[in-house]
């Protein structure tokens, strides 16, 4: 699954604020799966997103990005993914492009990765002009902002 910056190929507007939280998860065994985050293409913030590993604004703090620098890749320790993108008044970029895979416990030691679903919820703060609907991709179809979104990765 894909999700890009508000905007995405274009530049992304200036006073934005989303968040987003995923879930990996197998209806038979949901605790045994983690998430990788990988951004790919573009990477251009003046502003920054914050990565959490949990599915909470207060759970364990990952990372902060902004600049132009590829980030290195993200694993979560859990099967959540909490992130806020925001960006301020003065400044526009090209924003980012990123792809979620799920990763079973067992499997990170061998590089190789096993079908799950994801859950993806955005939420709140959209200070102006909310993310549409080509912003969040999944294998199986299009999705618009503020839904709820469950996409079957197929490998």
């Amino acid at each position: 699954m894909e999700f890009y910056s508000s905007g995405y190929p274009g530049k992304y507007q200036n006073g934005i604020s989303c968040v987003m939280y995923l879930q990996a998860f197998k209806l038979s065994a949901p605790q045994d799966f983690f998430i990788d985050l990988y951004f790919a293409d573009t990477f251009a913030i003046e502003e920054s997103e914050e990565l959490r590993d949990g599915p909470f604004g207060f759970s364990d703090f990952i990372a902060r990005f902004c600049g132009n620098e590829f980030p290195v890749t993200v694993q979560t320790k859990s099967r959540f993914l909490w992130a806020r993108f925001t960006s301020d008044n003065l400044m526009e970029s090209d924003g980012f492009r990123a792809s979620i895979f799920d990763v079973k416990t067992n499997c990170r030691a061998t590089g190789r990765s096993q079908p799950a679903s994801f859950s993806v919820y955005l939420t709140v703060g959209f200070r102006k002009n909310p993310y549409s609907r080509h912003d969040i991709r999944s294998s199986n179809r299009k999705t618009r902002s503020m839904e709820k979104v469950r996409g079957i990765l197929d490998r």
